[in-house]
């Protein structure tokens, strides 16, 4: 079974996107001694506790839970490059979330490495625009001339060279993104979701 990432306001669950972490990830930690606040991690500010697995009221309480919404299954293996290491870490957990075999390179050139040297290829690949050397759309370029096959998505809040109208032949999903726009996004090269 698996659990949905979200974030509740008000009682409201709703899905969460990168920004929705990250801020929240963010936060000060309130402090813990004499506040009422046993429930904290002192490395995030948060703990997440899943239910008891052995008690049913806690299984019937996640059936009934509006937060709880199972993950479609999409199918394939992505290579996904990105600079920032925190970004990548929740963007990675959806993808994970999601079904798919996910690969994480840190830069354009480590992700033409893990390309060349991998045998069986990538289904698509999502890459941030703006990191150090090569930039996304350099790096989609270079893999739509040797790999023409290997739909390339680009990820990006905004990027001069964007702007400047480079890259325009590729998809881009705008950061931040949501996971139901991520998803929305993967189905359009990898079809619908399973169950």
């Amino acid at each position: 079974m698996k659990f949905e990432r979200s974030i509740s306001r008000d009682g409201q669950a709703s899905l969460a996107s990168v920004a929705d972490i990250l801020a929240l990830l963010d936060r000060e930690r309130p402090p813990v001694a004499g506040g009422g606040n046993d429930d904290l991690d002192p490395g995030l500010g948060v703990r997440l506790t899943p239910p008891d697995a052995g008690s049913d009221s806690a299984l019937a309480d996640v059936a009934t839970d509006a937060s709880f919404i199972p993950s479609p299954v999409i199918e394939g293996r992505i290579l996904y490059v990105e600079d920032n290491f925190r970004i990548a870490e929740i963007t990675e957990m959806m993808l994970d979330d999601l079904g798919l075999t996910v690969i994480w390179a840190g830069c354009a050139e480590d992700a033409l490495k893990i390309i060349d040297e991998t045998p069986t290829p990538f289904d698509i690949v999502l890459t941030d625009v703006v990191m150090p050397g090569l930039s996304g759309v350099q790096l989609a370029r270079r893999i739509s001339r040797h790999w023409p096959d290997m739909p390339v998505v680009l990820t990006s809040g905004f990027s001069e060279e964007l702007a400047q109208g480079y890259g325009s032949e590729y998809e881009l999903l705008q950061k931040p993104f949501t996971r139901q726009a991520l998803i929305e996004c993967l189905q359009r090269y990898l079809g619908s979701p399973k169950g």
